[in-house]
């Protein structure tokens, strides 16, 4: 899945590219988020030919063979890639915090184990 940022830039033409044939049957960003599963995974593993992980061939066709299961109302594809947005923006923001707060606590023990900062009884 190509993200919003790097639309139209070009990498390689070792790589496959699809794009909806029909924007009315396919959320792109709902199939970027099932892009992420282990299914998802699994699928395109099943579809790659080679004797070791590092020199296999992903082979687009064979997995154009494979049945992805899929809502077939795009509101709810829209509505589930939603959700999962703002799941992930929480999560970021979340891990943000966290991040800050680690700095902090390094930094407050740094004080009061070195003397710097003293605990009144």
């Amino acid at each position: 899945m190509v993200r919003p940022e790097c639309d139209g830039m070009y990498a390689s033409d070792s790589y496959d590219v699809l794009v909806t044939k029909n924007a009315k049957i396919l959320h792109m960003p709902f199939l970027d988020w099932m892009s992420r599963m282990r299914s998802f995974w699994h699928l395109a593993y099943i579809s790659s030919h080679g004797v070791h992980i590092e020199k296999m061939t992903f082979k687009l066709s064979d997995f154009m063979h494979e049945k992805i299961r899929l809502p077939s109302d795009l509101e709810e594809q829209r509505q589930i890639a939603a959700i999962l947005d703002t799941a992930d923006q929480q999560l970021t923001l979340l891990r943000t915090q966290r991040t800050a707060l680690d700095q902090q606590k390094r930094g407050l023990m740094q004080r009061l184990l070195t003397g710097k900062l003293r605990v009144k009884h």
